[in-house]
């Protein structure tokens, strides 16, 4: 069984993952060659997300839940990606979005806990 630090480790690792296979593939389309290394790069990132997301699913939690905290943790890390990396600040109001999404996403998890048979 799965534990929820494995679950966490997991979604981060999926977040991870998805995003580098957006920016692969985004770097693999802008190439000249159809099949090039970022294409390639990218579609493994794709497979590595979903073989995660198949153990996540294992786990029996609701596919609206498993969607919401998958989607989230990307928002997550791309903002503080974009903070870190590239001085990018996220305006107050974005701020409040995101921490809004955050606690949605928590209390739907929570909510999801409380009714398992």
């Amino acid at each position: 069984m799965i534990s929820n630090e494995q679950l966490i480790l997991f979604f981060i690792i999926m977040a991870f993952t998805e995003i580098s296979a957006q920016f692969l593939l985004k770097k693999g389309a802008d190439h000249k060659s159809h099949f090039n290394i970022y294409f390639i790069l990218g579609l493994l990132a794709i497979f590595i997300t979903y073989v995660f997301l198949y153990f996540v699913m294992r786990t029996g939690k609701h596919i609206s839940v498993i969607h919401a905290i998958h989607h989230t943790s990307i928002a997550v890390i791309l903002a503080l990606g974009a903070f870190f990396l590239f001085s990018q600040k996220l305006e107050p109001m974005q701020i409040f979005a995101l921490s809004l999404v955050i606690i949605g996403t928590f209390i739907l998890a929570r909510s999801e806990n409380g009714h398992h048979h």
